[in-house]
């Protein structure tokens, strides 16, 4: 599940509207059977500020 949410982060959608709406990206999963959401606790900024130097994507 953190995978996918990085590979959302990498995407240059997600990067624009980071750095012109201020978007952030939560990785939650559901559990079905407890009915709870399970923060997997991404660190967004950190993740993205990597990213943004390898891909520089506009």
């Amino acid at each position: 599940m953190q995978e996918q949410c990085v590979n959302l982060i990498k995407t240059a959608a997600v990067q624009k509207a980071y750095r012109d709406r201020g978007l952030k990206v939560h990785g939650w999963v559901f559990d079905v059977h407890t009915g709870k959401l399970i923060d997997l606790k991404i660190d967004f900024e950190g993740y993205l500020k990597d990213i943004m130097e390898i891909y520089h994507l506009d």
